[in-house]
């Protein structure tokens, strides 16, 4: 819910691509989901709860507050859409030619820090902590975070390979 408005933002201002109008229509009756974007869909989604569930368990065997861990659960899973969202995840074949979202690096990064600084207000701003139900993270939980989310990536790109791609997406 909080970070969905940058990805608004950040999709709305994608250019179309150059060839866009060459192309063959798609058959009305082609799912949305044709091409391997189901299966992307639920690789997808499965990293991201993996990783975060794992990331979480740690915390808890570490002997963190369940609310810490939680906060550190949530932290993972926005890091994971962030990155996925953001073209960090996105196959090279995509729409979105480089890995990048937007036709400037700059656009990516804004997009992704307006992704971020929500979920960094929840965490942190002490008004939003009830709310939210989430505590203040240490630097080892940010690494954490960070390590969960980057196997996820490398996951994904794993299974990629095993995933038949399929052409490019509008």
């Amino acid at each position: 819910m909080i970070s969905d408005p940058p990805v608004s933002w950040l999709l709305a201002n994608d250019p179309p691509q150059p060839d866009l109008m060459s192309r063959a229509p798609r058959r009305p009756e082609e799912s949305i989901f044709a091409h391997g974007l189901g299966p992307r869909i639920i690789c997808n989604s499965l990293i991201t709860g993996i990783s975060s569930i794992l990331v979480g368990r740690w915390s808890q065997r570490r002997g963190d507050a369940p609310a810490t861990s939680r906060t550190l659960s949530m932290l993972t899973a926005a890091l994971s859409r962030m990155w996925q969202l953001t073209g960090g995840a996105r196959r090279a074949d995509s729409r979105y030619k480089g890995g990048k979202l937007a036709p400037s690096p700059g656009l990516t990064y804004v997009g992704g820090a307006a992704m971020l600084l929500p979920v960094w207000a929840a965490i942190y701003v002490p008004g939003l902590q009830p709310i939210f139900r989430t505590k203040p993270l240490q630097a080892a939980h940010w690494r954490a975070a960070a390590l969960g989310t980057t196997a996820g990536f490398l996951t994904d790109k794993a299974l990629s390979a095993l995933i038949a791609p399929g052409p490019p997406t509008i």
